[in-house]
């Protein structure tokens, strides 16, 4: 599933105000929780469209409210979005490439582990294009997933760090 049609519906029913982001979930096929990875997406793509909130408010049947430690790293996390932000219109050839930004990003967004990050740095050094313009795009790609790797990085261990706080460890 990609990552611009995540949720099409949840779109028109979210909004950040007074610091809360509220997103209407009652038309979606998935939970709310971001513990699951569709909704996960759709909280960072509503956090790079809309701003960085202080809570977030998931209203279906009942409301599920997050703030505090987990609002901050779901934050973290959709600073992905902005990495790759530029890279959104596909055109000509690169619509179908699979070396993109756009479709590498969404593998990494399959499971927001570093690891397919690596995986995706390491089939780009193998790549031979033949084409200037194909090895620009290649080198921009690699050098984006590398920034998608430090950032995902950095959010696992202040994930860990605020695990560790929470449990007293």
């Amino acid at each position: 599933m990609k990552l611009s049609n995540i949720h099409r519906k949840k779109e028109e029913n979210s909004v950040l105000k007074d610091h809360t982001l509220r997103i209407n979930c009652r038309r979606c096929t998935f939970e709310p929780d971001y513990g699951n990875i569709n909704c996960m997406k759709c909280i960072c793509r509503r956090i790079f469209e809309l701003g960085q909130p202080e809570r977030i408010l998931l209203s279906a049947g009942l409301d599920t409210e997050y703030s505090g430690d987990a609002v901050r790293i779901i934050s973290e996390i959709s600073s992905v979005y902005a990495i790759n932000s530029g890279d959104d219109k596909r055109k000509g050839k690169c619509a179908t490439c699979r070396l993109s930004p756009v479709f590498l990003i969404d593998e990494v967004f399959a499971s927001f582990q570093s690891e397919d990050t690596d995986f995706g740095i390491c089939k780009l050094d193998n790549v031979v294009t033949g084409d200037e313009s194909c090895d620009i795009c290649v080198s921009r790609t690699k050098k984006i997933l590398e920034s998608v790797r430090d950032r995902l990085t950095e959010t696992s261990r202040d994930a860990l760090r605020s695990a560790y706080r929470i449990m007293g460890v």
